[in-house]
């Protein structure tokens, strides 16, 4: 048993064996294998944490450091040529404000299908909204209706039709995390959120435009769980650039966790360029960090801001399912990860990130993993100490964590008051709260599922008449 008879448990953070405990709750049409693309992928990331340089297959060190060189004066050239035009662009502050989603593919679609839901919805919110796609073949002309017919105010853009500009690398396969860059850099917003398609707000996403540490510095990142004691990233990506690692001098530093961005990109029409630089430079970088997550800080520092790099303070929350056996006759229960809940300035839920793909909307599944707790924010050092993480088959990520979740001391200490819990320390383990202390943001999941539920037979439709 769990819970309230244990004061601690194993937290067992896994994805590819959480997909297994769970099938019996999932009906899949038909097994998923991976395609070329996936493979290639996973291959250019499972060892980005482990950063162990003789499991890593380099073409050639030496030619790759050359590549990102040579490519960092052409970018350097041209923001050169925009720094006239800073102070006007400052004093103009652009202000057409909007939403962005890179997505592509049925399962990325649903998802971002409900989270635009929530958005005008749920939260009435009337920001201009822009979906980016690679190709015809991940925005059937069926999907393309079901999104006009049903919101106002959505552009949906190809993204292979966007013509990057000479002083970029040209004709580049623009996949994987390399989207989420192109669609930064093309959107016509001069103010943009950017949300990964399985991101769902938890607050009216217009309030983010307004907080004031956004205002002062024109950007907003959130924290992932990795800081120093367990890097997402290796120095290389760093010092290859001629830049400082960061968590050397910087003991609070924390890896980014980029399912949520806020840029003024006018303000920092330069930082956008060195954005979009580093992750055409993807064959090179993602190799040495988590797909994009740490292309945006470096990015910052390459232009000379880094002191105005604006990642928001609060650790993130983890969302947890019911606990319960990994697997048949396994002798431990466990929490599976749902995702990240990212917090706004005021600490309080502002977007849950379903990372777990149990976790996520699938058409064709039955059910889902649903939120069953939230831990208080995370203390890296605490939950990343000793832990093994490793790139899995088809780009899932499976960790294993030496700590613990206490379910019972927020019951017995904390009464119904969540906020009550955030400085406890319970020794080697990890707050868990029931999910229903957060009323406001259960609500919003609920109105969520429900979107789910709505369009989750039309989706099927369209995917047998296709």
């Amino acid at each position: 048993m769990c819970g309230i008879h244990w004061s601690r448990i194993y937290v067992l953070i896994t994805i590819v064996k959480v997909a297994c405990c769970l099938s019996p709750l999932f009906v899949q049409a038909e097994a998923w294998k991976p395609t070329p693309a996936d493979r290639e992928d996973y291959l250019g990331q499972k060892h980005y944490r482990a950063g162990l340089h003789s499991q890593i297959a380099f073409a050639d060190v030496s030619s790759e450091r050359e590549q990102l060189t040579k490519g960092k004066q052409s970018i350097d050239a041209f923001v050169r040529t925009l720094q006239h035009n800073s102070s006007a662009a400052n004093a103009a502050e652009g202000r057409r404000r909007g939403i962005v989603y890179p997505a592509g593919g049925t399962k990325q679609l649903v998802n971002a299908w409900v989270s635009i839901a929530i958005v005008r919805q749920r939260f009435k919110c009337q920001l201009p909204i822009e979906l980016f796609y690679d190709g015809e073949s991940e925005m059937p002309p069926s999907f393309r209706n079901l999104f006009q017919s049903e919101f106002a105010g959505l552009s949906l853009i190809d993204v292979s039709k966007v013509k990057l500009p000479k002083h970029h690398r040209q004709n580049i396969s623009i996949k994987s995390y390399v989207i989420k860059a192109a669609a930064l850099y093309a959107t016509s917003f001069d103010e943009v959120l950017m949300l990964d398609s399985d991101n769902t707000p938890l607050v009216d996403p217009t309030t983010l435009f307004e907080e004031p540490s956004y205002l002062a510095t024109g950007n907003a990142f959130w924290p992932d769980f990795a800081t120093n004691t367990g890097p997402s990233i290796q120095k290389e990506a760093f010092t290859w650039l001629g830049l400082r690692v960061p968590w050397v001098s910087q003991t609070s530093y924390r890896s980014t966790e980029s399912g949520q961005i806020l840029l003024n990109r006018q303000r920092h029409a330069d930082v956008l360029e060195y954005i979009l630089f580093l992750n055409l430079h993807a064959h090179i970088l993602y190799k040495r960090m988590h797909g994009d997550t740490g292309t945006y800080q470096i990015a910052f520092m390459l232009a000379g801001k880094g002191q105005l790099f604006n990642q928001i303070q609060w650790a993130p929350r983890m969302a947890l399912g019911e606990c319960r056996q990994i697997e048949q006759g396994a002798k431990e229960e466990v929490y599976p990860m749902v995702g990240a809940i990212q917090q706004n300035a005021q600490g309080e839920p502002a977007f849950l990130h379903r990372v777990t793909d149990g976790a996520k909307y699938d058409a064709h599944r039955r059910d889902f993993l649903r939120l069953a707790y939230v831990t208080t924010p995370i203390r890296a050092d605490l939950f990343f100490t000793g832990t093994l993480a490793e790139m899995k088959p088809y780009g899932l990520v499976q960790q294993y964590a030496n700590s613990r979740v206490d379910a019972d001391i927020a019951r017995r200490v904390c009464g119904q008051d969540p906020h009550l819990c955030e400085e406890l320390t319970p020794g080697q383990g990890i707050i868990a709260q029931p999910a229903e202390w957060f009323p406001t943001m259960m609500a919003v999941l609920e109105e969520s599922d429900g979107h789910f539920r709505a369009v989750q037979p039309r989706v099927l439709t369209l995917t047998l008449v296709g």
